[in-house]
C-alpha cells in the first residue's frame, strides 16, 4: 500500500507538485479509474471497462491505456494521446472523507508519486497557507470524489440487474495471440432483455447514456491493438 499523509503546511512547507509529471506517473498503468461522468468523452477514444478487485470484490469503471500490466499506451511520458482521466489532474492528492462529517474532506498526498517533490512545480503552501494552487487540487480531488460515490451507485445498479459480465479480449499480436483477461462490459443481451419498469428506471436515473457510450467503446480496443503492434515492429 502506498504511504499517504494528511497535509499539513508546518511539516509540507517546502513541497512542490510537478503537473507534467503526470505523464510519466502513469506511464505503466494499463487501466485508470474514471467517472460515470467521464464515459461519454472517454468513450470516444478508449474503451471503458469495469475491473473488480480481487481482495475487496468491489467493481470500479476504468478506461483501458494499455493490453499488457506494466505498459500505457496512451503516452511516452511527455504527451498523452487520447481522452485523460480526470483522476491524473489532480494525482497524487486524495480527497477523504472526514470520520466525523462525512460533508468535509481531509486532502493527503501519496508521497511516493514523481510528482511531489522539492525542485520541481507549484509550491502547496505558502507563508504557512494553502496556496491558490493547493486550493485548485483539492476542489479538483473532492469534485472527483464526490462522482466516484455516484459511479459506485451507477455500478450496482448495473449489478443488481446483471448487467455486467466478464469479457476476454483475444488480442492477436504481431508476434503472438494473447489474452486480457479481468475486464467486465455490459451485457447487451441482458439490456435488451429487461423489463421495461427496469429499463426505464435507467433511463430515469440518466444512466443510458454511460451504458451505451461503454457499449460504444469497445470498438476502440482495435486501434489499442494497432498501437501496440506498431511497437513490435
Amino acid at each position: 500500500m502506498p504511504a499517504i499523509e494528511f497535509l499539513d503546511a508546518n511539516q509540507h512547507q517546502q513541497l512542490k507538485h510537478h503537473h507534467q509529471g503526470r505523464f510519466k506517473a502513469n506511464m505503466q498503468r494499463h487501466c485508470l479509474p474514471i467517472t460515470l461522468n467521464e464515459f461519454v468523452s472517454a468513450s470516444a477514444s478508449l474503451p471503458v471497462v469495469f475491473i473488480k478487485d480481487a481482495e475487496t470484490g468491489q467493481f470500479r469503471s476504468c478506461v483501458m491505456t494499455g493490453l499488457k500490466a506494466g505498459q500505457n499506451l496512451c503516452t511516452d511520458g511527455e504527451r498523452w494521446f487520447d481522452y485523460e482521466p480526470k483522476v491524473m489532474w489532480h494525482q497524487p492528492l486524495l480527497a477523504i472523507e472526514n470520520s466525523s462529517d462525512s460533508r468535509h474532506y481531509n486532502i493527503a498526498i501519496e508521497r511516493s508519486q514523481s510528482q511531489i517533490n522539492q525542485t520541481e512545480g507549484e509550491l502547496l503552501f505558502v507563508e504557512g497557507q494553502a496556496s491558490p494552487y493547493l486550493v485548485q487540487l483539492s476542489q479538483a480531488a473532492i469534485q472527483w470524489q464526490v462522482e466516484l460515490t455516484s459511479t459506485q451507485q451507477f455500478i450496482q445498479r448495473l449489478l443488481q440487474l446483471s448487467l455486467l459480465e466478464p469479457k476476454v479480449l483475444t488480442v492477436q499480436g504481431k508476434n503472438a495471440a494473447f489474452d486480457v483477461t479481468g475486464c467486465y462490459m455490459i451485457n447487451t443481451a441482458q439490456l435488451n432483455a429487461l423489463p421495461a419498469d427496469a429499463f426505464l428506471s435507467l433511463r430515469k436515473d440518466g444512466y443510458l447514456a454511460a451504458i451505451y457510450a461503454s457499449l460504444a467503446s469497445q470498438s476502440r480496443v482495435d486501434p489499442l491493438i494497432a498501437r501496440f503492434n506498431a511497437l513490435q515492429e
